[in-house]
């Protein structure tokens, strides 16, 4: 079927035609909720298509040496649908003319036929008028077969998202800028670059729907892994170290010298969901839970946090067993809550597919107690009333209140 498409309404109003034969690149940027495309006849191969079905009829009359006059009719369309004339004479005129004469020149074994043959013959050229008319915008039986149709709801439901539709995938990376303290001994400071808190986040979109003005919600499926760390705080003096980390004991305690470069390390891996709130090439906005399917602390003892020599955390002549104790708490407390907001742009590659950077501002926080177990290492002094001195492992986080880290970060939508 000869046709050309026309694709109108995008973000610029323009008009683009698609011929035979060629090929249209068409931005997605310019599409919105009112681009659509059509299919438009040919005007010029339907007036062909119409000639040579009323010659061809009028070649049939004439072999069988039947007509005289009417071979020499000619076609002389109108452009307007509908009313194309023959020789000043509408279609029907002609075909009852052209009856008639079948009727009483030709034999009786052969008029059935003829008379079929014209019928069919202005069936069909009907027809290619009413297609004609349908494609240009005529609400008549064809109108149906070039019905404008919605490229923004198709190009949707197709599975290829314009540019301002949440992506497949995106990775971010956060650095927190602060935390809560953990009780009364662990500060939110770690000093030293090896001591910022990291957060990694892998995400996988399940769902997504465009709401319209170029927003979109998402969501995500996410692995996750945090790294968070806090200093034993500097004014902490009665803080004990068990003589089954240190080498040379010559007491079941022994005072820790220096606090400094002394890090609660904290590790957690989670899986969880993500509901994203984007707008095109603008703000997103994020909230999910995840679930700690991981949750590890260690101690680290680190000589080499200050800007001097270096720093002796015990007494001359005593040294650690180790630098890094690990796995020296409990931890109770495995579903938080999260929240991001940022700036998220986004592009198409020449592939179709979307990528794109993003900044945010993100916030966790659950309700977190984190407790001493049998390896832990630091101890406090606690008198008994009997005066007595006995040792207690010194508290972690000493209250079940809501434990929260900020963290500014960067990420990547692909």
């Amino acid at each position: 079927m000869p046709y050309t498409i026309i694709i109108e309404g995008g973000q610029n109003n323009k008009t683009d035609y698609l011929f035979k034969d060629e090929v249209l690149r068409y931005s997605l940027d310019n599409m919105n909720e009112n681009t659509v495309l059509r299919i438009k006849l040919e005007e010029r191969t339907v007036k062909n298509i119409r000639n040579n079905l009323f010659n061809s009829l009028l070649r049939d009359i004439a072999l069988i040496g039947l007509i005289q006059k009417v071979i020499e009719i000619q076609l002389a369309p109108d452009k307007t649908p509908n009313k194309s004339k023959i020789s000043g004479e509408t279609y029907n005129e002609v075909k009852q003319r052209l009856r008639k004469y079948v009727r009483e020149k030709i034999k009786d074994e052969l008029q059935d036929r003829l008379e079929l043959q014209i019928e069919e013959t202005f069936d069909l050229i009907d027809k290619w008028e009413a297609m004609l008319a349908a494609s240009n915008g005529e609400e008549n039986q064809y109108y149906k077969h070039f019905k404008p149709i919605n490229i923004f709801d198709m190009v949707k439901g197709s599975g290829v998202r314009k540019s301002g539709a949440n992506t497949n995938w995106f990775f971010d990376v956060g650095w927190s800028f602060y935390k809560k303290d953990l009780g009364d001994r662990w500060s939110q400071k770690a000093s030293g670059i090896k001591n910022i808190s990291l957060e990694f986040v892998f995400a996988r979109n399940i769902i997504s729907k465009d709401l319209g003005n170029d927003l979109s919600i998402g969501l995500y499926g996410f692995v996750g892994y945090e790294i968070y760390k806090h200093q034993l705080n500097n004014d902490a003096m009665d803080v004990f170290v068990s003589s089954e980390n240190i080498n040379g004991a010559t007491e079941d305690f022994h005072p820790l010298t220096s606090n400094e470069g002394v890090i609660l390390w904290n590790n957690q891996a989670s899986v969880g969901g993500i509901i994203q709130l984007y707008k095109y090439r603008s703000f997103f906005s994020e909230i999910g839970a995840g679930w700690n399917v991981f949750q590890r602390s260690n101690i680290q003892f680190d000589d080499k946090a200050s800007d001097d020599t270096g720093i002796n955390h015990l007494a001359s002549g005593l040294s650690l067993t180790d630098d890094k104790i690990k796995d020296v708490t409990k931890i109770n407390g495995s579903i938080y809550g999260l929240a991001k907001i940022g700036y998220l742009y986004t592009t198409k590659d020449k592939n179709d597919r979307n990528y794109g950077w993003k900044i945010f501002v993100s916030g966790r926080f659950w309700n977190k107690d984190i407790t001493p177990n049998e390896d832990y290492p630091l101890y406090r002094q606690v008198a008994s009333q009997g005066g007595t001195v006995t040792f207690e492992k010194l508290p972690v986080s000493e209250d079940d209140g809501l434990f929260y880290i900020i963290s500014a970060g960067v990420g990547f939508s692909f």
